[in-house]
């Protein structure tokens, strides 16, 4: 199925440009048709004789009659209902006079004839146009030449005769032209390649339209306008076989039934299909149009043969009304779509030459055109041709964007599950970060019940003991496990809290030691969000620079200085000391890890001596390393 459906795809491009190179070279060639004829007429006139009066007789015979019953007629003769109380098959007689025996083949071209005839030049038989029993042969729409040899002139007396067979309402003989095969068969090929053989091309467009646009159908089944369409089309190539088709499978009452019901169904469909493209909602009106095309075919269905066709010009009445109304509205609704004007103008067209024809099936008008019957069988087609092609550009329009919104949608959804793998990632991290925060919350209510307990009672001892050095020591073993555990179990913290805690701890330090702490805090606010990552290497660099003081430098003063300097964050420890440790002299652990935290906050640090004595390190970060990081 999927391969199926991938096919059908990749068919849609091809089938359409060879649907419109069709469309663009049958109307060229249709156009070159109904110009050449004209000018092949007019080279030809004087090469042959137009036989427009004849003598007539209404007889059932098959063979020429013999008897002198002939009554005077005026080419073209059509049959009255009259002539059919009478009979349906008749003759006419030709008296043909030259000047002399011609020595060449000359052609009987019979242009127009309804419905079958057979040819007799004096008394040999030429031929016919098929079979006269039923289903008669129809030729309605089929020209016929017959060739008639040297050796079958008289020196004088030649004579024509033409049997003609015709079922009631359609008897027809036109004027009958006889010259030389040479002048003749041009004008009746030319003929038979604008009546039959276009008409034969025109037919295989229509039912390869409907056959294409119903396949788009099975494929967008919700948008029914591709299967009215695919049914108008269909129903046209059905009426419209009726022009070309001579031998019928069926009984000429079957066929008549079938062909003129073609007539009122081609008409409700194509309605529908218009109500559909235009988007126009009328469901009356529509149920009225299929109900009025259910009664004419009923009526043809018990409308007698002898009748049939004074029924037909009675019923295409309504086929030209329901062609008014749908120009009408489609020209009301062409404001809100521009491609609706088009097909109004078309339909408006097509409904011009409907007039046309029934005008002339109704013997209202004359033929005006030796090689066209009718119009309505070209511009129908084109009609329904036009629309096809619109359709597929409409249906090929569809499938991009189908596709275009699939890749979109494609895009969409990986971009969403991407979204939704990058929320589970934060969601495992969140996860661990919560798992990691209750298992140190225990270690810190082990460490702070267990260990922190102990370093308590150490340095309450030590200093009981007077050994300030030791008490400092269980002090600063103590905060650095507050810090480890509970300092980096927070996502950030605000700079002033920090500042005061520090200020807190380190009060409490300096005063057991004996020592004077004089602190100095910035002159502006301090409400900057810190890391946790920033605010314990901060924590712990400080502390070591007391602890420093505390242990080696002999001081009696420390001074803090921590302030905010253009954008720097900068913490200051000075003491009365013995000063720093020479410069040659080996860093110890605490300094290295002074200056390992200092880099990780991509800030300096620095010792410097103070004179008369003392030492001061001084600690400078930028302010942009200690928030957090932001997340997306």
């Amino acid at each position: 199925m999927l391969a199926a459906t991938y096919y059908f795809r990749r068919s849609i491009p091809v089938l359409t440009e060879f649907f419109r190179q069709w469309l663009r070279r049958s109307t060229l060639v249709a156009l070159a048709l109904l110009i050449a004829p004209s000018a092949v007429a007019a080279d030809q006139t004087t090469a042959f004789i137009q036989l427009k009066s004849a003598s007539f007789q209404l007889t059932e015979t098959v063979q020429p009659p013999t008897y002198n019953d002939w009554k005077n007629v005026t080419l073209p003769d059509v049959w009255t209902a009259a002539r059919y109380a009478d009979g349906d098959n008749g003759w006419y007689r030709f008296d043909i006079e030259l000047s002399g025996k011609p020595k060449e083949n000359w052609g009987i071209y019979i242009p127009r004839l309804n419905m079958n005839c057979a040819v007799f030049f004096n008394d040999y038989y030429l031929g016919d146009g098929g079979q006269f029993k039923e289903p008669m042969a129809r030729n309605w729409n089929r020209p016929l030449f017959f060739v008639i040899s040297p050796g079958h002139w008289k020196n004088s007396g030649n004579v024509i005769h033409i049997r003609l067979k015709s079922y009631p309402g359609y008897g027809r003989l036109d004027p009958v032209s006889i010259g030389p095969e040479s002048a003749l068969r041009p004008l009746y090929e030319t003929q038979v390649l604008v009546q039959n053989d276009l008409n034969g091309v025109l037919i295989l467009g229509t039912l390869f339209a409907s056959v294409f646009i119903f396949g788009i159908w099975l494929r967008r089944r919700g948008d029914n306008m591709y299967l009215w369409y695919a049914l108008m089309a269909l129903i046209w190539t059905l009426y419209t076989s009726n022009n070309v088709i001579r031998d019928i499978p069926v009984p000429a009452r079957i066929w008549d039934w079938i062909i003129y019901s073609c007539i009122a169904w081609w008409t409700v469909t194509l309605a529908i299909f218009s109500h559909r493209a235009a988007r126009i909602v009328r469901p009356r009106l529509e149920k009225g149009f299929l109900i009025w095309a259910t009664l004419s075919t009923l009526a043809y269905a018990l409308s007698d043969l002898r009748f049939i066709s004074q029924t037909t010009v009675i019923w295409q009445v309504g086929s030209l009304a329901i062609g008014f109304i749908v120009v009408w509205e489609l020209l009301g609704e062409a404001r809100r779509e521009r491609h609706i004007i088009w097909l109004g103008i078309s339909i408006a067209a097509v409904l011009v030459t409907g007039i046309h024809d029934w005008l002339l099936q109704s013997n209202f008008i004359p033929h005006w055109s030796p090689l066209i019957n009718h119009i309505l069988p070209y511009s129908a087609p084109l009609l329904i041709l036009y629309i096809g092609w619109y359709l597929t550009g409409r249906f090929i329009e569809a499938l991009r964007e189908s596709e275009q919104l699939n890749i979109t949608l494609e895009q969409r959804v990986d971009a969403a599950q991407k979204a939704l793998a990058a929320s589970f990632e934060e969601l495992r991290v969140l996860e661990i970060s919560r798992a990691a925060a209750g298992e140190r919350e225990r270690i810190y209510r082990d460490l702070h019940d267990d260990v922190g307990a102990k370093l308590l009672g150490l340095a309450i001892s030590a200093q009981r003991a007077n050994k300030v050095q030791d008490a400092d020591l269980a002090r600063s073993a103590l905060q650095d496990l507050r810090d480890v555990v509970s300092r980096s179990a927070q996502n950030e913290t605000m700079l002033g809290d920090l500042i005061a805690d520090l200020r807190v701890e380190t009060g409490q330090r300096v005063n057991a030691a004996g020592l004077i702490l004089a602190w100095s805090f910035p002159t502006i606010e301090t409400d900057l969000m810190i890391s946790a990552e920033a605010a314990l290497n901060l924590s712990r660099i400080l502390r070591e620079s007391v602890t420093n003081v505390l242990r080696h430098a002999e001081a009696k003063r420390i001074s803090i200085v921590t302030q905010i300097w253009q954008d720097q964050f900068v913490i200051e420890v000075a003491d009365d000391g013995k000063g720093c440790p020479a410069e040659n002299l080996k860093m110890h652990r605490g300094m290295t890890s002074m200056r390992s935290r200092a880099a990780t906050l991509n800030g300096t640090l620095e010792w410097t001596s103070i004179e008369p004595h003392g030492c001061k390190v001084r600690l400078s970060v930028p302010l942009q390393s200690l928030p957090p990081e932001t997340r997306g």
